[in-house]
């Protein structure tokens, strides 16, 4: 678990292949290795990938992606469900458990054992619409004389990771405490 300062671009038809880069941070983040997604259905077929390419970076993306958009089933209408998004990461051997109530303690434990967590995020242009999204760190710094927290996240959409302040973290984590804790194998 390190800064990340490169990784190679792979364009592809439901995505795009990018990096992550952030400052140093006094906290931890986990190699993000994502893809971006081109479309609004394919936001959920980009943070499986990036999941998959994150866990087992030595696999060829261009080897598994195509067949992970066919294992996805992607809805014009609603993109990737949740069932579809964990058989499809089971297939390629990424274990999942779901958690509703997550807190801030949940995060970076999960993060310290170096699993990502996909979760959803609202969308502001559509207040019927979630959209999935990766947490991939934490960061602690003072601030008014407490200790306070930036969460790392990334979503496809925005094609590059983002560290938000706890408190803001919270008004647009939708449904609040969600997440699929992600990892290779046991």
């Amino acid at each position: 678990m390190t800064r990340i300062d490169s990784a190679p671009f792979y364009p592809i038809e439901w995505g795009s292949k990018t990096y992550v880069d952030h400052p140093k941070v006094d906290g931890v983040t986990l190699d993000l290795y994502p893809w971006r997604q081109t479309d609004s259905e394919s936001c959920g077929v980009a943070v499986g990938a990036t999941v998959i390419n994150t866990i087992f970076y030595d696999r060829n993306p261009d080897h598994f992606f195509h067949d992970f958009v066919k294992a996805c089933k992607v809805s014009p209408v609603l993109g990737v469900t949740e069932n579809m998004l964990i058989s499809s990461l089971a297939y390629y051997d990424v274990h999942v458990s779901k958690h509703e109530e997550m807190k801030l303690a949940d995060i970076m434990k999960a993060i310290d054992e170096g699993c990502p967590i996909i979760s959803t995020r609202d969308w502001p242009a559509d207040e019927n619409c979630l959209h999935w999204m990766i947490i991939y760190g934490y960061a602690s710094y003072e601030a008014y004389g407490r200790e306070m927290y930036k969460i790392y996240v990334y979503c496809p959409f925005w094609g590059n990771g983002m560290a938000i302040l706890e408190r803001n973290f919270y008004d647009i984590w939708t449904p609040k405490g969600y997440g699929l804790v992600c990892w290779g194998e046991c």
